[in-house]
């Protein structure tokens, strides 16, 4: 995700989404780069915790705020 604003970065950009995106699927994709990338472009900062590879409550602040989930009914799930 920050791949792009890190300077002289050494590593090549990641493919994961790029492939995944594409497949057939029997699950719900939600594709959490784009929307991480849109806060990024807002300027949101901290999306991942500084030390660990987890996104932080903004992250999922963004991603729950743009998909909405069917509620549970009682006694299902």
């Amino acid at each position: 995700l920050y791949a792009p604003y890190i300077v002289d970065n050494p590593f090549p950009p990641s493919r994961f989404f790029e492939l995944l995106r594409p497949l057939a699927k029997n699950y719900r994709f939600i594709d959490t780069e784009t929307i991480l990338r849109e806060e990024l472009t807002k300027g949101t900062k901290d999306l991942y915790w500084l030390d660990d590879t987890h996104w932080s409550w903004k992250a999922s602040e963004a991603i729950f705020s743009r998909e909405r989930f069917p509620q549970e009914k009682p006694g299902h799930g």
